[in-house]
């Protein structure tokens, strides 16, 4: 995964406009990224300075233990 792609693409949206991000999507896709993956990206993108308040967590898992995990 490109995260400093990913961050710039982020903090964009947030500057022109969005108030809040799905990083993971809305259609389904989300679970075609594994689980490590996703909480590599969330916790990058949080660290460069974007609130977490200003994401919308995907949380589309099979897994209770998953879902557990993208939540914490």
């Amino acid at each position: 995964m490109d995260h400093p792609r990913l961050i710039q693409h982020v903090k964009w949206l947030l500057a022109n406009g969005c108030d809040m991000v799905s990083l993971f999507g809305t259609s389904g896709e989300g679970p075609s990224f594994p689980l490590f993956e996703r909480l590599e990206a969330t916790g990058r993108v949080i660290r460069s300075g974007v609130p977490a308040s200003r994401l919308i967590p995907a949380v589309m898992t099979t897994g209770i233990q998953d879902a557990r995990d993208l939540l914490t």
